[in-house]
């Protein structure tokens, strides 16, 4: 009877032993993919801010074309505005209206 208490006792020591591993080793398992996630997270967060980035560059870069584009119209239209008030004899007003007209079509 004594040997049987003591295996008992021996085998329920062993079953608590092995208990406290496979707890240990899930601590263990829930830290590592604790890590690994946070790890993903900074990953992600830092692809998420590079094509942030590159996409804001991108915006500048058409807004900063169309700016020189419009810049570009508005010397080309200053410009034949110019000449077509030495070219013309009538009226500033008249003119400024004939390209308003062009632009716009009649009032």
């Amino acid at each position: 009877m004594k040997d049987v208490i003591f295996e008992i006792m021996s085998t329920e020591k062993v079953i608590e032993q092995e208990r406290t591993d496979l707890e240990n080793q899930l601590k263990q398992i829930k830290s590592k993919n604790l890590e690994a996630l946070k790890n993903r997270e900074k990953e992600l967060q830092q692809e998420l801010s590079d094509e942030l980035k590159a996409y804001e560059d991108k915006q500048q870069k058409l807004l900063d074309d169309c700016m020189k584009e419009s810049q570009r119209w508005k010397q080309e239209t200053s410009a034949q505005l110019a000449k077509s008030f030495e070219a013309n004899e009538d009226s500033v007003v008249d003119t400024l209206l004939k390209e308003v007209e062009t632009i716009y079509g009649h009032f």
